[in-house]
């Protein structure tokens, strides 16, 4: 959901990337004292830690919650679902597995061990949950990559 960045001021607050379109969210995080939002920025307040080096060792740490607290509506799926999603080209051909989900900036790139791509539309032709399959547009990517 967010990723904590660095200590904000000397009291112990810290500034995270928000990893999540829904940043309401943060507000489940365990022991969270204080939160405000600035566009893909939180600043948290968490119980316990009151001065810079507290906060310094945060630094890095990913903010979770249970999956059950998470909302989410019937159309949505949470990135950690895509992983060992099969990766395939519009040919059919598949390419790989997804072996994992990474926050860049706004988008979620999938990391498929030997090639990467966007989950953007420009990229993306079909995630397939029932099939847990991902089809994409090879003519994209590099193709160097991908052998």
């Amino acid at each position: 959901m967010a990723r904590v960045l660095k200590p904000r001021g000397l009291g112990g607050e810290v500034k995270v990337q928000v990893l999540t379109n829904k940043p309401f969210a943060l507000s489940f995080v365990d022991n969270v004292e204080k939160i405000s939002h600035s566009g893909e920025f939180a600043f948290i307040k968490f119980k316990g830690v009151d001065c810079v080096q507290t906060a310094q060792a945060l630094r890095g740490v990913l903010l979770k919650i249970p999956r059950e607290m998470f909302p989410i509506d019937d159309d949505e799926v949470l990135a950690d679902d895509l992983i060992g999603f099969e990766v395939a080209g519009q040919d059919g051909k598949k390419l790989g597995v997804v072996k994992n989900v990474e926050s860049v900036g706004a988008s979620e790139v999938f990391d498929c061990g030997s090639f990467m791509f966007p989950n953007e539309d420009a990229f993306v032709i079909e995630t397939n949950m029932k099939t847990r399959r991902i089809v994409i547009k090879t003519e994209m990517l590099d193709e160097e990559v991908i052998l």
